[in-house]
């Protein structure tokens, strides 16, 4: 049984490997923490699962602007969100959630 799993997995994969896949852009404006959490970390997660489970690809692109880019600093201290407590307390995790979404997803983040 697992082998016909596998050629019928296989088998939808070559046929839908001719199609282009699917692409977004998201533009990340928001220096609200929650907001950032919320609608880009964990929304591209989930529309990449999402499309992985329907067996199609998707191209996640995020544009950084305005208040965003304090998200994107590695350095905090020498930065005028220094003071921000809610960036510094979450500023390692965010980073390697953002390193985890450019690596695993292929996501690509541009600045403007």
């Amino acid at each position: 049984m697992k082998k016909i799993s596998l050629f019928i997995v296989l088998l939808v994969s070559i046929l839908n490997a001719g199609e282009d896949s699917k692409k977004v852009v998201f533009n990340l404006t928001t220096g609200d923490t929650k907001v950032f959490e919320t609608k880009i970390l964990s929304g591209i997660a989930n529309f990449k699962a999402h499309y992985q489970s329907t067996l199609e690809e998707l191209d996640v692109a995020v544009v950084i602007h305005d208040e965003a880019y304090k998200f994107f600093i590695k350095d905090l201290s020498a930065s005028p969100y220094k003071d921000d407590l809610a960036l510094n307390k979450n500023h390692y995790a965010l980073s390697k959630r953002l390193l985890s979404m450019s690596e695993l997803y292929n996501v690509e983040f541009f600045n403007l």
